[in-house]
């Protein structure tokens, strides 16, 4: 609702007022960062860390991987979650931030379709593989980014990104 009221808050009131969002929370930021162009040219999110201009996040991203944050954020769990066998948002942002367009498209996919196709599937499952592979590996498959995290520190089954058989029964396939 906060991005609807903001949206609507362009529509009602003069091209140079500005809008400042309070919200502590990441997902606010990240979908006013997504609908920057829907918003006031001079719109902040007050947070707990201090005012944050969402035109300079929108500008420092370009516009492709502004459009797909939503689908990042999503994909990379909720942002309470912390970390994940020692990943956490800001590796997979780093991950991000050096992806190619079909990359970007499949994130893009993952918020606009019911579905995923495919294609989206495995471009995600090789996003993973880049995000927790170790340096000088290149590991495409997520059964063998799990194999090679097991033998690697004989982790815990718990500290393991999921198998396919675990997402296609969470998700009642």
């Amino acid at each position: 609702m906060i991005i609807y009221h903001a949206v609507l808050s362009k529509r009602r009131n003069p091209s140079n007022s500005q809008l400042t969002v309070f919200s502590p929370d990441t997902d606010v930021l990240v979908l006013l960062v997504a609908n920057y162009q829907r918003l006031h040219n001079v719109t902040c999110i007050s947070m707990v860390s201090g005012a944050i201009d969402i035109k300079t996040v929108w500008s420092q991203l370009g516009e492709r991987k502004a459009n797909a944050l939503p689908g990042l954020h999503v994909f990379s769990a909720a942002d309470n979650t912390g970390r994940f066998s020692r990943v956490g948002k800001l590796q997979w942002f780093k991950q991000y931030q050096s992806q190619n367009d079909e990359v970007l498209c499949s994130f893009q996919m993952l918020i606009d379709s019911d579905s995923i196709s495919d294609h989206t599937f495995d471009m995600m499952a090789q996003f993973v593989c880049r995000v927790y592979q170790p340096k000088g590996i290149n590991i495409t498959q997520i059964p063998d980014l799990r194999w090679h995290l097991f033998r690697k520190t004989m982790a815990e089954s718990e500290k393991l990104p999921p198998t396919l058989g675990t997402a296609a029964c969470e998700h009642g396939s």
